[in-house]
């Protein structure tokens, strides 16, 4: 994984979030009411707000060589999504909000067909992992720290 600073770490767990607000407002447009309108309002504030998060961090990337190849040798395209690193998820959400731009309705296409749940699923795994890697390694120098502030006192003793 690519060395990410703290504030991008936690912009990619915010994007991540955003899986569950994008399902929640578009069952709330699906409602057959009054609230419809301000249901879509909703959404797409929240597409928004979310385009501004990525391109405010820079992680745009519009190399779509590896998405072109990527699916190759894959049974699904499930499949393949569940193996990319952080960078390939990148690049499919930059696909998806570039060709909204020219494509009207993409994005809510994309939500609609599961597809962003499933590269903002991918994601929250990935820094879940990181997380839990992080915890081991932080462990690892504690211990190692507090074995090293011990290993002195052992030696004065003999």
């Amino acid at each position: 994984m690519k060395d990410y600073s703290l504030y991008e770490i936690k912009a990619l767990h915010e994007l991540a979030g955003y899986r569950n607000i994008f399902y929640e407002c578009l069952k709330q447009s699906e409602v057959k009411d009054r609230k419809v309108k301000a249901a879509n309002t909703s959404l797409q504030k929240s597409i928004e707000t979310f385009t501004e998060i990525f391109c405010q961090n820079n992680f745009a990337d519009a190399d779509y060589t590896i998405i072109q190849n990527g699916p190759r040798g894959f049974k699904t395209a499930e499949e393949w999504i569940n193996q990319n690193n952080i960078e390939t998820v990148l690049k499919c959400l930059t696909y998806i909000i570039w060709t909204d731009k020219s494509i009207n309705g993409y994005f809510i296409r994309s939500i609609k067909n599961r597809l962003i749940d499933k590269h903002l699923t991918r994601l929250e795994n990935i820094l879940s992992e990181y997380a839990n890697q992080m915890k081991v390694k932080n462990a690892t120098v504690v211990f190692m720290n507090n074995a090293e502030d011990k290993k002195p006192q052992m030696m004065n003793g003999l």
